[in-house]
């Protein structure tokens, strides 16, 4: 699941040959703006993971991790997410889908504290309909980003 959230955690982004202000802005966005919510995203996906799936053990332990961790740090990755400012139009607009399929994420994770607050296994099969629709939301980000960095002749890297 952690692809989930973040395809790409540990890539860098960098100019190729000569710099643009163009290929700055991006090369800033994703390093300065984006990167550095990796290890935030990270620790929640670990967290999740931690409580569904083969280690989920009840309800009430999903319920508290939810509630108590997994949502308030989501939360504010998403308002972090939202908070940042963007002057370029291009990039400005990959930056609405990757909040688009945050926000969707966020919503999953709501729908499902409400569904274990109802005991109502029907609302668990929407709330993992809205993660799934983030899921692909952050594929769908990740496709814009790298066609972007494309047509700025911008590199995406793994870091080392």
């Amino acid at each position: 699941m952690k692809k989930i959230f973040w395809g790409f955690l540990f890539l860098l982004i960098v100019a190729a040959g000569c710099s643009s202000e163009e290929q700055d802005n991006l090369v800033s966005y994703f390093n300065d703006d984006i990167q550095p919510l990796a290890p935030q995203e990270e620790e929640v996906v670990a967290e999740y993971e931690s409580v569904t799936g083969p280690n989920f053990t009840d309800d009430q332990t999903l319920y508290d991790a939810l509630t108590e961790s997994i949502v308030p740090k989501y939360e504010d990755l998403v308002k972090k997410a939202e908070a940042i400012e963007i002057d370029d139009e291009e990039i400005a607009e990959v930056h609405d889908i990757y909040l688009t399929a945050a926000n969707n994420q966020l919503e999953g994770f709501h729908s499902i504290v409400e569904a274990l607050e109802k005991q109502d296994p029907s609302m668990i099969e929407g709330a993992n309909q809205v993660l799934t629709e983030g899921f692909q939301g952050m594929q769908e980000y990740q496709t814009a980003l790298q066609d972007l960095a494309d047509e700025r002749n911008v590199e995406i890297e793994e870091a080392e």
